[in-house]
């Protein structure tokens, strides 16, 4: 199956999708494609395809490839991991002042 550039732009990944799998589809079809396409541009194109919450994060930044994208992308999830268990945990820490 041939793949071209619109398929690539068109990737999106899911919610309950992991950082690894999306990257692994991504690199899967832009092997089938092609076209050639310059790596900044696949980068840009990828960033555009992540999920909202990281791709507005790092939308201004600039990458050379896919590894420091990757690389960024994991820290802003580990982020957002641990601003959701601290968000959980005031939650229950309000609670149970309620409670006493």
């Amino acid at each position: 199956m041939k793949v071209n550039v619109i398929d690539l732009e068109n990737i999106q990944r899911k919610n309950d999708e992991s950082l690894n799998d999306y990257v692994s589809i991504f690199r899967l079809m832009k092997v089938r494609c092609m076209t050639m396409i310059p790596k900044h541009e696949l980068v840009q194109m990828d960033v555009a395809c992540l999920n909202y919450t990281i791709g507005k994060k790092i939308a201004s930044q600039l990458f050379q490839d896919m590894f420091q994208l990757v690389e960024t992308s994991r820290k802003i999830e580990k982020l957002n991991l641990v601003k959701e268990k601290f968000k959980n945990m005031s939650v229950i820490l309000e609670k149970t002042k309620v409670i006493i």
